[in-house]
């Protein structure tokens, strides 16, 4: 090396951002609850409370059935499209089934396959994410509601909390998922800061 050689040294590698990576500058949260069954939804709870739903979507092969993994997806992305073009940025819940002996092995294998389904999903859309079983949100949401039928506190909850919200043409195991969904939205936006 001549001494009239200019030595450049790299910068710190951790002031180095990968040129693909964007900087987000949100300050405000979306979320994207998910109801994961066959009767499920997902929603998208914008921070305004503007709601965006629609019930899982599954192909029905007569003795199985499956969620089908191109509507959903779609579905998935043009929520999250929805959030980020308004300038949100946007975690994703989904309701975790944990194994419960009295459901029986069909229906434990039933659930947590549909658990990994949208977790694989979520996860694959690169979206931030975290996982609830439903005693846990129900014990939050469902604080000082009265009764014992969760799909009935989880309409009351639904009809208070989100007043402009009109789900019309919806069947009612639809529209049971999406309550559950809008119920897992407020469980992450209140409690899992």
């Amino acid at each position: 090396m001549k001494n009239n050689d200019t030595i450049t040294l790299p910068a710190p590698v951790e002031n180095l951002l990968p040129a693909t990576t964007p900087i987000n500058t949100a300050t405000e949260t979306a979320y994207v609850p998910v109801d994961g069954g066959f009767t499920g939804a997902i929603a998208l709870v914008m921070p305004n409370d503007d709601v965006y739903c629609q019930p899982a979507a599954f192909k029905d092969l007569g003795n199985y059935k499956y969620l089908d993994i191109d509507v959903c997806r779609e579905a998935l992305r043009a929520m999250l499209a929805r959030a980020t073009n308004a300038g949100h940025r946007v975690v994703a819940v989904y309701e975790q089934m944990p194994i419960t002996p009295l459901f029986g092995a069909k229906n434990n294998y039933i659930n947590g396959q549909n658990n990994e389904f949208w977790r694989v999903l979520i996860t694959l859309e690169k979206v931030p994410h975290l996982a609830v079983n439903p005693q846990k949100w129900q014990k939050h949401v469902f604080k000082g509601v009265r009764g014992s039928n969760t799909k009935a506190k989880a309409e009351f909850v639904r009809k208070q909390r989100f007043p402009r919200f009109q789900p019309n043409g919806f069947s009612k195991s639809e529209l049971e998922g999406i309550n559950d969904a809008l119920c897992i939205a407020l469980w992450a936006r209140e409690s899992a800061k």
